[in-house]
């Protein structure tokens, strides 16, 4: 794979055509309803006679550090219509080596979730997944579904280890947001920036200074715990640090999906590796090592996990976000800032100079796939519970609740949040189910599933899930949001970036390059090892003398492991 760019193009090209038919898909020619996904009322009291079975699950991409077996609102659901309940093995760091342990074991879970292609493929040459084409009649939500076709095919023709068997199963597949929001998104505490004189940030480098006057005036929250201006996690390391180069998204610099090692800037059409002198990867190392010397970054952050950095945004403990959606639930307008006279929370403060990624509609899903084991105790069981996972009655019952409970529809039809179920949703409380806890915790473990949120259902028009319903669009703004409003000048943030040309966007193709050969994944997971290493202690470096040194001292023993290969590749 000499030049890396002109079979991106290509895959391009392929998918636009895709893209032309996936736009208004027909209705699946899957039954209209399948059992234990009614959502248009509760949950049938209909039992089935079969025995319950207890299926083992590790989903790689999962963001829960929860596990054990499943115990919610729509695990009763499960044991209730299905005779089925889930025990979720632990994921958390090191994710790639639990799955090389259990492979090596010769025995994987029954249902098991990959992160990247090549870790799929991999069990697919090692005779370790089911082939899915042997149950084509018990998975007509899947094989006989116009949604998931191009998915399907795309698994046949390049994750089948050159089988042309269906071993893959595709997950989020749709656009990504009928608003058109952005993962990658820089947010400061809105108050405190206010109150820090709102000062102008025209590139990355300016967020320090303004971040660290935001930190002298507001200390410590409300509970009089230590206010950060930066808080990281490492559990979602891959073979950088992510949460470090993560930062190259606001420049539309892809770290992750094409390769972790490699920056490819997806509107100047460029490849370049994260250890060039002049890669922005370098650039973030620098920016969060003066945030550290400055006293801006949470010292737990090389050892914290994601759960504990989420419970600081909760508790209004970091003043800097650059997900959209990491802001806990401080965003919450159950938290009372929002809304109150004086609003607080997260908002979007973006430096001038950003090109911020966007990433593409998924006509073939993302990376991040499922496959049932050929070791299953339970193959039927579980082809039954995969073909009920992605049915789109399942995925707008574990989105929006089932009807009745959350939601309701007008006379035409058209879906709403009943006032009790914005109650329950902006309050985080518990869902007034057997089972219980909150209407989202069943969805953590798995991460995402079928479908992306905003798919257009074609049995009703609208959209899977309550978020980018016509009424939740046009809800009432809190307060925050009408101060913001009033301070950028436009209505939402999307329309911001697009007006002011900041938004950098994407192609499929991301979710297409091959898996590397496996000697060279070898020497990919040695550079790894070592640039993981010495980027943490880069950004805790004493001093700019070992910050240097450390950086010296990676791209050596990088180039020493054949980094030159993975640039040629």
């Amino acid at each position: 794979m000499k030049n890396p760019l002109i079979k991106i193009l290509a895959l391009v090209t392929a998918v636009l055509m895709m893209a032309v038919v996936f736009i208004g898909c027909g209705t699946p020619a899957a039954p209209d309803k399948t059992p234990g996904t009614d959502t248009d009322s509760k949950p049938s009291e209909t039992k089935t006679e079969k025995e319950l079975v207890t299926l083992s699950a590790f989903i790689m991409q999962s963001v829960s550090s929860n596990f054990g077996l499943q115990e919610d609102w729509i695990a009763e659901i499960m044991k209730d219509e299905l005779k089925i309940q889930i025990e979720f093995a632990p994921t958390g760091d090191q994710v790639e080596q639990k799955l090389q342990a259990m492979m090596a074991g010769g025995e994987l879970p029954d249902i098991v979730g990959f992160k990247e292609s090549k870790q799929g493929i991999a069990a697919v040459e090692a005779g370790m997944l089911l082939n899915l084409d042997e149950y084509k009649d018990k998975m007509p939500n899947i094989f006989e579904n116009d949604l998931l076709k191009y998915a399907v095919k795309y698994s046949r023709n390049e994750l089948s280890a050159g089988t042309g068997g269906f071993y893959i199963i595709p997950s989020a597949v749709g656009p990504l947001g009928a608003t058109k929001d952005t993962n990658w998104k820089p947010m400061l505490m809105w108050d405190v920036y206010k109150k820090a004189g709102m000062p102008e940030i025209n590139t990355l480098e300016d967020y320090l200074p303004v971040v660290k006057k935001m930190q002298e005036i507001y200390p410590v929250n409300d509970a009089g715990e230590k206010v950060y201006g930066f808080s990281l996690f490492s559990d979602w390391d891959s073979l950088t640090a992510l949460q470090i180069s993560t930062l190259s998204f606001m420049y539309g610099i892809d770290t992750e999906y094409v390769s972790p090692l490699m920056e490819t800037h997806v509107s100047e059409h460029t490849i370049g590796s994260v250890l060039d002198e002049d890669s922005f990867y370098k650039r973030a190392l620098q920016f969060y090592f003066n945030a550290n010397q400055m006293g801006l970054l949470d010292p737990d952050s090389l050892t914290q996990k994601f759960d504990t950095v989420q419970e600081k945004y909760t508790a209004g403990r970091i003043l800097f976000t650059h997900f959209s959606w990491m802001t806990g639930q401080f965003n919450n307008r159950g938290s009372g800032y929002v809304d109150a006279d004086e609003p607080n929370g997260y908002e979007f403060v973006p430096a001038k100079d950003f090109k911020i990624y966007d990433a593409p509609n998924q006509t073939i899903g993302r990376a991040w796939s499922f496959a049932i084991s050929s070791s299953s105790k339970y193959p039927d069981r579980t082809v039954e519970l995969i073909n009920w996972l992605w049915d789109t009655e399942t995925f707008k019952l574990m989105a929006n609740g089932p009807k009745g409970v959350l939601w309701d529809t007008k006379e035409n039809g058209e879906p709403y949040i009943t006032d009790a179920g914005w109650d329950i949703i902006d309050n985080q409380k518990d869902m007034p189910l057997p089972g219980g806890k909150k209407l989202t915790d069943p969805t953590v473990n798995w991460n995402t599933l079928g479908y992306t949120a905003s798919l257009i259902d074609p049995k009703t028009g609208y959209t899977l899930a309550y978020r980018y319903w016509p009424s939740s669009l046009t809800r009432d703004p809190t307060k925050l949001q009408i101060e913001w409003r009033e301070w950028s000048g436009y209505p939402t943030q999307i329309a911001m970036m697009k007006a002011t040309g900041m938004i950098s966007p994407a192609t499929q193709a991301i979710n297409m390059i091959p898996s590397a050969p496996d000697d060279l994944l070898m020497k990919m997971n040695q550079i790894g090892d070592v640039v993981r290493t010495n980027s943490w202690k880069m950004v805790f470096a004493k001093d700019q003398a070992e910050f240097d040194a450390l950086w010296n001292d990676m791209v050596a023993k990088a180039n020493g492991l054949g980094m030159q290969e993975v640039k040629d590749y």
